[in-house]
């Protein structure tokens, strides 16, 4: 009989929620604004959620966002002035 080796070592974590509303507004209201035809992939909410925060992080930290939470932000190129 073959035994599967445990992987995860720890239970996880319950994740943050933001809720409906907020899940709609940003669908509603931030979105539309980000994705305008440039070059760079189109956010989700996810990534506003992601980018708010590392604003706030930011705000509290002398300007500076941790590397490992700017690795997890979308690249952004805007659109090109031709």
């Amino acid at each position: 009989m073959y035994i599967m080796k445990k992987i995860h070592k720890k239970n996880p974590k319950k994740r943050i929620e933001i809720g409906v509303p907020f899940e709609e507004a940003i669908k509603k209201y931030l979105l539309p604004k980000t994705n305008t035809g440039n070059i760079s992939r189109p956010w989700n909410d996810t990534d506003w959620v992601r980018y708010s925060l590392a604003k706030q992080i930011a705000l509290r930290n002398s300007g500076k966002i941790p590397k490992d939470c700017k690795d997890l932000l979308p690249d952004f190129v805007p659109d090109l002035e031709l």
